[in-house]
């Protein structure tokens, strides 16, 4: 091979460009490198002016460098590498740097040899490093945030100054290795450090840790370290590297929001245990409150059943108004013992409302003859009216009762003189039912006026107070006016009277609703020769019994225990049981059950003196036909009978008309066969 075929052979390897130009630039010869860096073919660029693969200044720029150069010595470059951009054929400018030769000529002619090199990678890397030069010297600069990398071929841990003012140390006194950083670490900590980076090292693993730093003040300093081995190409690890983070603050803030979080736990814990032992206390009182109802309940019904009994027989008037006055005391307390029950159950929360539609003229009427006695004992003028004549009203009439009777019982309890005024009416805002309740009584104070709806609050709390009661009329109306979604307000003047407005949000109509009297009219007559049987261990209460069945002709069988009173059931002999519910060796309700367990339809109806909020339903379960609470007047005993006979009766009627119904169907589809 020649020299020339050589040369060729050696320019076509080369990865450099390599062009050939005359004195006036004119490309004479290139080498496929040219043509590869900036995308011409030979035969686009042979001939032309070398300024093609460059921008127009730096074209004559260079072309005035090589008019002013002079042949070199043979394989010299006629001034140093230069860098320059160059133009692609698609008009993209890079980096290049070039090398020029001069070679002498015929006729002393000259040539030139470019020796050209893309520095496009080259500038990019360079750029890439600046960057994360920029963004090491960036990142450096957060405080509690440094970088860190270990070369592995050449053992040399770098720390970023951050690393260093994390770790309490100076780069002139402190030169870092795996070992001595190791050793900076808590000893229980210093295995777990370790392990991290020697299987990054070995592995190349990404590493994530957290350890605590003893600095050389003997401070503590908690971080946290994660990063990731760099591989070469064939995946082996040679360097590793990381971020390195001060989380003392965040350490020292979980601790303590962990003791907040124990302090919290331990406080609510705390309020449940109390929550718990208010609730069991308050179920204890109530459980109290009812079984000393029950109990008081079941010898004031011995009181009333007796004065019944007494009204019963001739009494001059003066043994009359005697037995006025005891009927008036028993309920008295019968009153007081209703309260201290129904403050129980609304402290409890199991005081419920049962809405019915009902007449507003039977409430008022009920009204008039509760109140109307008490007015007139203390000659006081009593008026109770309405604007809504003949209104339904859809509510629980007994918890209105209730409110309506304490509003009047304490207006008349606080007046002397003058008059009370009840008034009902539509709200027009709401279209609901509107009560006022005006007197012409003492009046209050302001101070007073804050604390009316005080439970246990009476207006003269002194040892010689006027006024009887224990303060929790107002406080009950308070809190059923509130269960009904109502509202109840006070305005008062001391010496002037008071005045109550209750407004509450139900249903108005002028449908017509059955009442009482039209009710009554379907009871019949009582029957002489009625067949009772009575379970009842209270010995007043029997006696009661005794002598109401001699008075009205029926025949009494007494058991004095639910058991007694299930083995001497019999269907065929007796038209009701009147079962009392509180008896030993066998209750009222489990004595119900195992009669209805026979199958036997007999009504009972339960004597009790149990009022829990309950009641009802339990009875229902136990299979017992109605109820009567004690004390009962005697009167209302018998229409119970007569209703709950009636019940039964109407039911068997109708079973038995079912039964042939379905008797004649069977018999018809025979005959039809």
């Amino acid at each position: 091979m020649d020299l020339a075929s050589s040369f060729g052979a050696i320019a076509a390897s080369l990865t450099d460009g390599f062009v050939t130009i005359d004195e006036q630039g004119i490309i004479a010869a290139i080498n496929p490198a040219v043509e590869e860096i900036f995308g011409y073919s030979d035969q686009e660029l042979l001939g032309k002016n070398i300024s093609v693969l460059m921008p127009g200044r730096h074209a004559v720029q260079h072309q005035a460098h090589l008019d002013a150069s002079t042949v070199g010595k043979m394989g010299r470059p006629l001034t140093p590498d230069r860098t320059l951009p160059g133009k692609k054929k698609d008009g993209t400018i890079i980096p290049v740097s070039i090398k020029v030769f001069s070679l002498p000529g015929e006729d002393k002619t000259k040539f030139f040899l470019g020796l050209i090199t893309d520095q496009s990678a080259d500038e990019a890397l360079k750029e890439e490093r600046h960057k994360t030069e920029l963004l090491y010297r960036n990142i450096d600069l957060l405080e509690g945030v440094g970088l860190w990398r270990f070369n592995i071929a050449s053992d040399l841990l770098e720390w970023t100054d951050q690393v260093f003012k994390i770790h309490g140390l100076r780069p002139e006194s402190f030169t870092p290795t795996i070992q001595s950083a190791l050793e900076q670490y808590h000893p229980d900590d210093q295995e777990t450090v370790g392990t991290s980076i020697l299987d990054a090292i070995s592995k190349g693993e990404s590493f994530e840790f957290r350890a605590r730093l003893i600095r050389p003040d003997l401070s503590i300093c908690h971080v946290r370290s994660s990063g990731q081995s760099e591989l070469d190409s064939d995946g082996n690890p040679i360097s590793v590297f990381g971020t390195f983070v001060d989380i003392t603050k965040e350490q020292e803030l979980a601790a303590q929001f962990e003791r907040q979080a124990y302090s919290l736990q331990k406080l609510s814990d705390e309020l449940e245990a109390a929550k718990e032992k208010a609730e069991a206390a308050s179920e204890t009182k109530s459980a109290f409150l009812a079984n000393m109802s029950h109990e008081v309940r079941t010898p004031l019904n011995g009181v009333l059943g007796m004065i019944s009994l007494l009204e019963l027989s001739t009494l001059d008037d003066q043994q009359v108004e005697c037995v006025d006055m005891a009927k008036h005391a028993a309920y008295a307390a019968l009153e007081l013992i209703n309260d201290l029950l129904d403050f129980s159950q609304l402290e409890a929360a199991k005081l419920s409302i049962y809405p019915e539609d009902f007449l507003l003229s039977d409430l008022l009427a009920r009204l008039r003859v509760m109140l109307t006695p008490k007015a007139e004992k203390k000659s006081l003028a009593l008026s109770i009216d309405s604007d809504l004549t003949d209104c339904t009203v859809t509510g629980d009439a007994l918890r209105i009762q209730q409110v309506l009777i304490n509003l009047g019982d304490n207006a008349i309890k606080f007046t002397e003189t003058g008059h009370i005024h009840v008034h009902l009416s539509r709200r027009e805002e709401t279209k609901g039912l509107q009560i006022t309740v005006e007197d012409t009584g003492e009046g209050m104070t302001p101070d007073q006026l804050d604390r009316i709806f005080d439970r246990f609050e009476q207006l003269d709390p002194s040892s010689t107070r006027r006024h009887d009661g224990v303060g929790l009329g107002l406080s009950i109306c308070k809190n059923l006016v509130d269960l009904m979604d109502g509202d109840i307000r006070v305005e008062s003047r001391l010496g002037k009277g008071t005045c109550f407005s209750v407004t509450l949000p139900l249903p108005l109509s002028y449908a017509q609703a059955p009442t009482k009297a039209q009710a009554d009219k379907q009871v019949p007559d009582v029957n002489t020769g009625l067949r009772i049987l009575a379970a009842e261990d209270n010995a007043m209460n029997q006696e009661i019994l005794k002598r109401l069945s001699q008075a009205l002709g029926f025949e009494l069988t007494i058991a004095g225990n639910g058991a007694e009173a299930v083995e001497m059931f019999c269907p065929d002999q007796f038209d009701i049981i009147l079962m009392d519910i509180h008896m030993p060796i066998m209750d009222g309700l489990e004595a119900s059950k195992t009669i209805r367990a026979t199958g036997a339809d007999i009504p009972i109806l339960a004597l009790t003196a149990d009022v829990t909020n309950d009641m009802e339903e339990r009875f229902a379960r136990a299979g017992i036909s109605g109820f009567v609470t004690k004390p009962y007047e005697l009167g209302t005993l018998v229409s119970e009978i007569e209703r709950a006979i009636e019940a039964a009766d109407k039911e068997a009627t109708e079973t038995a008309e079912l039964t042939l119904q379905r008797q004649e169907q069977v018999d018809h589809a025979a005959s039809a066969t």
